[in-house]
């Protein structure tokens, strides 16, 4: 049906989040109060994967990383 049918459901249940994939576009951004998350491909293409940091049962932020990203780390 789309995202914009999943965003105006999760408002109406009151959700800090919502987590959508299929598409392996990565997206992470809020809207309108709701944290919107795609992670993206963890195969395909350059590969991603979403952290959201919680704090206290809050939300603070998403963002998307890159295998890229994941090598500097090691």
């Amino acid at each position: 049906q789309g995202l914009y049918p999943l965003l105006r459901d999760a408002k109406a249940e009151q959700a800090q989040a919502v987590l959508y994939g299929h598409t392996h576009i990565a997206d992470c951004r809020q809207e309108d109060g709701l944290w919107v998350m795609n992670p993206g491909s963890a195969g395909s293409y350059s590969g991603s994967a979403g952290i959201i940091e919680v704090q206290d049962g809050k939300i603070l932020n998403c963002r998307i990383i890159t295998a890229a990203d994941l090598e500097e780390m090691v």
